[in-house]
Order: C-alpha cells, then structure tokens, then sequence
C-alpha cells in the first residue's frame, strides 16, 4: 500500500460516505443508477435470475446491499477498513473482502474466477485512480472476472463539474490556470520523483492534522451527550471539519483547455468523454496483451473459470480473437443536480419526483454528457 492509498483511507476514515446518498442530489444519482443496473440485468435477459455481483469499490455498501436483499450473490471489494466495519454493521448476506480494483487477486479473486461474475460495479475507484494506466489496469481487471454476457458499470467524475465549482464557485480558478501555465514545460523524471517524495513528507502533516480533527470531532459529540452543546452546535462543528475534506478536491492545475491536470497528492481526478474513451482502449490493450500471452503459454487448453466457463465462450486463447470492452451505453446519474442543491430541497416530493423523471428523460442526451458531476458507462465483452 502507498502513501497515496493511506492518504486515501485517512480521508475515508472522516468523511460521510454513509449519508453521501441520503441527499436530494444524492437521491438523483442513486436512483439513476440502480434504474439501470436494473436495465443491465434486464439486457442480459437475467431478469428474476440469482447473478453472481462484484462490487468494487463498494464502500459502505449502498448498492451490494440491497442487490444481495434481491437474492443476489454479492461479493464487496473495498479498500477502506472503516467503510468495511460500516457495511458490516449494516448489511447481511455480503462476502466483504478487503482489496485494490487494480489488483484484486489480492482480494482472493484470482485466475479462478476468471469470466465469474454477470455483474460487475465499479462505482467509486475510477474518482481516485489518479493515473491513467492504473485506470486502463482496474478496467483490465474488472474484464477479466466478467462473464462472456455481463455488464460492467464503471463512474468517472466530471472535469467541467470541477472547473465550474471548486475553479470558479470557490475561487480557485486563478491559481489553477497560474499553476498550469508555470507547469508547461515538461517535467523531468528527476523532478517527478522529487514531487512525489515532497507529497510523501506531506502525508505526515495531513495525518496529524487529521488527528486533530478526529479529535475536535469526538469533542464535540461527547459535549452532546453531556448536553453543553446543541445539535445545531455539532451540525456546525461538523461543516468546519467538512470544509478540510473539501479543500482536498483538487491541488491540481488547468491546461490551455480547462482540461484539470491532478497533481500526485490529489485525492480525486476528473475527466472528459475522449478520456473515458481512451481509459477503454489502453485496457483493451491490456485484455489483448494477457489474452496473447495466455495463447503462447497453452495453444490447447483454455482460459478457464470459478463456473467451467471462459471468458472466449469455451474457445481456446488464440483461435479466436481476444475479447474487448464494448460501450453499450452512457449516461448522466445526477446532470445538473449537483449545481442546483439548494433548488432541489425547495422542491415538494411531488415536484422532486418530476424532477426524477426529467434526469431519467434527458442523462442519455449526447448534448448533455459530461456537464453533470458523474457519468457512468456501461460495458459488456465481445470478441474481436
């Protein structure tokens, strides 16, 4: 584990991932989503069925647990033990596993369950992978437990959604631009290496910072309980030590096209739609390069599987070709509800339900993608 994944976990460790969806915008997002992780199921012609469901990423298991409520077999991967303890807590019939998208063999999800699962989640990794291979490498190995009829859902954080909020809403629109223009010129790998020892001497201030935190904040609870301090007191506290996690966004910088460039330290990345297209590709690549390999290892036997499956449909690496992530279909889960949070609780249930119907009408429009906070992209395998 890194220092950047240990930073990542600090983080996790005080932010309300629980509540993250109790929200109205929250409510827009969850919503969508599960209306067409129900749509997926209904595409592989599995409706009623009991699928085999990884969750990767699954947090405080918002989605495994109510899919493994609907009798499905969910497996949960989540890197951060505290959100663990928390699904836990809350959920039942979960296999929880601590683990990496990027290599989740350490998960015990190995080459044995190759092509096992007819339902894969990626909902949340894609936000912190700041690296473009390590995206390509959680995509490659996502294909590679996905049965030949699955669906894959993989989420991405929007740059435009950045830009207009933290750049322009919180006034760092300027710093950003500054810092992209000082970073031009290309960084040597001498320099490179200098930055991330710079950001790694840094995680040590962050983590006693935090300890302060997490003790302001045990504080403030214990004055509740004594009764020396309100509700509303502790609602306050609470948003001060919010605006710390906020802060962490993005320490990034703006390229000549408002394109956001992460720095090493950042805890979240956001993209456009020709990078989500070139993440498919490089894992494409990726799949192609293992399904080669496996051809020269043994041109007679095949890839196989946890289900006497394989992920080329029972053909033997190298007769056929490798098979490929396809994009089946893309959408909006929350357009504009994250921009218009404070319209959004004004609304009656009524007015809120429309509002429901207007997303769900319109996240498909290819005028629309990428101006919300999140996309989500729905991928299936097919030979090539």
């Amino acid at each position: 584990m890194d220092w950047h994944d240990q930073k990542l976990i600090a983080y996790y460790n005080k932010f309300p991932e629980e509540k993250r969806l109790d929200s109205r915008h929250g409510k827009v997002e969850y919503r969508l989503t599960r209306h067409f992780i129900n749509q997926a199921i209904s595409d592989m012609g599995a409706e009623g069925q009991s699928l085999r469901v990884l969750d990767i990423g699954a947090g405080t298991g918002r989605y495994a647990g109510p899919l493994a409520g609907e009798g499905h077999r969910v497996t949960a991967v989540e890197l951060v033990r505290y959100n663990i303890g928390c699904m836990r807590q809350k959920w039942t019939g979960l296999d929880i596993r601590q683990g990496d998208a990027r290599d989740l063999a350490e998960a015990g999800l190995g080459q044995e369950c190759n092509g096992s699962f007819d339902l894969i989640l990626m909902l949340g990794p894609m936000y912190h992978l700041i690296r473009d291979q390590d995206k390509a490498q959680a995509l490659a190995e996502a294909a590679r437990l996905l049965a030949p009829r699955g669906r894959l859902l993989v989420a991405y954080l929007m740059n435009e959604y950045s830009v207009l909020t933290y750049g322009f809403g919180q006034r760092h629109i300027l710093e950003l631009r500054a810092k992209g223009q000082a970073e031009k010129g290309e960084q040597t790998q001498t320099e490179r290496v200098q930055g991330e020892q710079t950001q790694a001497g840094r995680l040590q201030e962050e983590q006693a910072q935090e300890g302060q935190i997490q003790e302001k904040r045990m504080q403030a609870e214990r004055l509740q309980t004594e009764g020396v301090q309100t509700e509303e007191q502790v609602q306050e506290e609470s948003d001060k030590i919010g605006s710390f996690s906020r802060d962490h966004r993005s320490k990034g910088s703006l390229d000549a096209s408002f394109a956001l460039q992460p720095s090493p330290g950042d805890l979240y990345d956001y993209v456009r739609l020709e990078d989500i297209a070139a993440f498919d590709r490089e894992a494409n690549r990726l799949i192609r390069g293992r399904w080669e390999k496996a051809g020269r290892d043994s041109q007679e036997e095949s890839l196989t599987v946890g289900a006497g499956r394989s992920i080329c449909g029972g053909n033997a690496p190298g007769k056929r070709g490798a098979p490929q992530l396809i994009r089946e279909r893309i959408f909006s889960p929350d357009g504009p509800a994250n921009y218009m949070r404070r319209e959004l609780n004004a609304l009656s249930e009524e007015e809120f339900a429309c509002f429901l119907d207007y997303q769900l009408a319109i996240c498909e429009r290819a005028d629309l993608l990428g101006a919300g906070g999140h996309l989500v992209e729905v991928l299936r395998l097919s030979e090539k």
